[in-house]
């Protein structure tokens, strides 16, 4: 089951965005350095960000939109490169957390939930 199904069927917990559009899609593929996973970009088209709770409502997360994406790893006001080599951000978990890809592992890439001051 994709994560999308997941949330289609558990509405009660997942505060969806609409999906991305393909421009939106297409500048973050050109704008990231690595190939990113098909099933993460499948995923923005169905729903470009979001918010909510796992299941059981224990933990609380944020799944950024693209575009939030390509900004936040990108800007060097946010310095992603220098403070977190590697990784690539596209969530919180409405706190300090971050998730993120690490982009120097072998595909697929598990997400890590990190400390932001120490990532994984």
């Amino acid at each position: 089951m994709t994560l999308a199904e997941v949330l289609q069927t558990n509405q009660k917990v997942w505060n969806a965005k609409p999906g991305a559009s393909e421009e939106a899609l297409d500048a973050l593929r050109m704008g990231i350095r690595v190939e990113l996973p098909e099933e993460y970009l499948e995923f923005l088209s169905f729903c470009n960000g979001g918010d909510g709770w796992t299941e059981g409502e224990q933990d609380y997360f944020i799944l950024y939109p693209a575009e939030a994406v390509l900004y936040f790893n990108t800007n060097p006001d946010y310095a992603i490169e220098e403070f977190y080599p590697g990784y690539f951000i596209f969530g919180s978990d409405g706190s300090n957390g971050k998730l993120a890809f690490k982009t120097t592992l072998l595909k697929p890439w598990k997400v890590h939930l990190f400390d932001s001051y120490e990532p994984a």
